[in-house]
């Protein structure tokens, strides 16, 4: 299960489950492009992994075209991952080096992502982020 939302300003909010299965992976890429699309100021994405282990060989590949495409709509972009996460953290270094923005970093912990994302953001759009960051994934419908 994924969730994208742009509930405050530029902040892109994506949440994912421990699995993206291949149709999930076409619908996610969808949705996350047309929330940047439609805003007309470069955005601000935080991305909640810490649910997720490892990504699909397929879901990596489309994320990083994704990513080159979304370069320069991307003002900043967090990666929240486990720190128990080994492999997830070496497939989103070399995703992150590969798609070639140094606007996209990864993190281990809330705290250093809030503050490094927050350097560009509103205060409505920090508060955001925060409640964001501690809100538990929902279940799936």
């Amino acid at each position: 299960m994924v969730e994208v939302a742009n509930r405050v300003g530029r902040l892109v909010e994506i949440r994912a489950s421990a699995a993206i299965g291949v149709t999930d992976a076409a619908s996610f890429e969808r949705e996350v492009r047309d929330r940047i699309r439609l805003e007309t100021q470069r955005v601000v994405v935080a991305v909640d992994l810490t649910r997720m282990r490892i990504l699909s060989n397929e879901l990596a590949d489309r994320l990083l075209v994704a990513m080159k495409a979304d370069n320069l709509q991307m003002e900043r972009a967090g990666f929240l991952i486990s720190p128990e996460s080994a492999s997830l953290e070496m497939q989103f270094e070399r995703l992150i080096r590969e798609a070639g923005s140094a606007q996209r970093r990864l993190f281990f912990s809330p705290e250093a992502l809030s503050s490094w994302l927050g350097e560009v953001l509103t205060l409505s759009e920090k508060t955001r982020l925060e409640f964001f960051l501690r809100e538990p994934l929902r279940p799936a419908a």
